[in-house]
């Protein structure tokens, strides 16, 4: 079954505004099955949820103070707090050309101590954490303090002509989340051959995330959680009830 992930708790198709705590419990209602969020430090070392390394039209979040960022912006355990019973998808942000980048990994490392901390081990399924990034050496820095702490790799474009599946099983990575382009239906079938969760982003186009469900995709992640709930229940019909997709003739 492909889950419904909320691409920033609520992206700009949604009614809350994104990466808030509005947004990931409006997620829940909407009926996502979990939430992507991104995570970042401020100058007193917090970890805080923000999609940009810079407020708009100010400074970098990591030159503020967590008690000068916006009321809006939540820490990192506010947002946890605000995603119970969801899969959180956390995505460290820190590659190299990032106004913010930190060589030291300082976030990576304790967004998987404070995982560590909140028993994320232990959580169910249906309300699971996977800890994701663009940058390689984050999510390394994520297995050296938790080892069995779900990760996955984000692939660009930029990555269209390498072996990613080798590379993520050879990190020892649980799974990838593909850049939508990229995804086909040999990809998908790929990747679970590999042993690796695959979930797209981002996917708003109704027929395109009916299709991902049909290949199998684990999950969509969507700036539209309704539509994309109601485009996934078709392609469940449309598999039939085998579990495979039905004639057209």
């Amino acid at each position: 079954m492909t889950l419904v992930i909320a691409h920033r708790g609520s992206g700009p198709l949604g009614p809350e505004r994104e990466n808030t705590v509005a947004a990931f419990l409006a997620s829940s209602r909407l009926g996502a099955d979990g939430v992507e969020l991104d995570v970042r430090r401020s100058a007193d070392q917090q970890l805080v949820v923000h999609h940009n390394a810079a407020l708009t039209g100010g400074p970098l979040i990591c030159e503020t103070h967590s008690s000068d960022l916006p009321s809006e912006i939540p820490s990192f355990a506010e947002a946890l707090d605000a995603c119970t019973g969801l899969l959180v998808n956390v995505e460290v942000k820190n590659v190299k050309v990032d106004a913010d980048f930190d060589p030291t990994q300082w976030v990576a490392r304790s967004c998987a101590r404070l995982l560590l901390e909140r028993g994320a081990l232990g959580w169910v399924a249906d309300e699971g954490v996977v800890v994701s990034s663009f940058s390689r050496s984050a999510i390394q820095a994520v297995k050296s303090v938790a080892p069995t702490l779900e990760t996955a790799w984000i692939v660009g474009l930029n990555l269209s002509e390498i072996d990613v599946l080798t590379i993520a099983a050879a990190d020892g990575l649980e799974g990838i989340h593909p850049y939508d382009p990229l995804v086909d239906s040999r990809l998908v079938t790929a990747a679970h051959a590999a042993g690796l969760a695959l979930r797209v982003w981002t996917v708003d186009d109704p027929e395109r995330v009916a299709e991902l469900g049909l290949f199998g995709a684990d999950a969509v992640i969507t700036n539209d959680v309704v539509v994309a709930r109601r485009a996934l229940a078709k392609s469940e019909l449309a598999k039939g009830p085998a579990g495979r997709e039905q004639s057209q003739s």
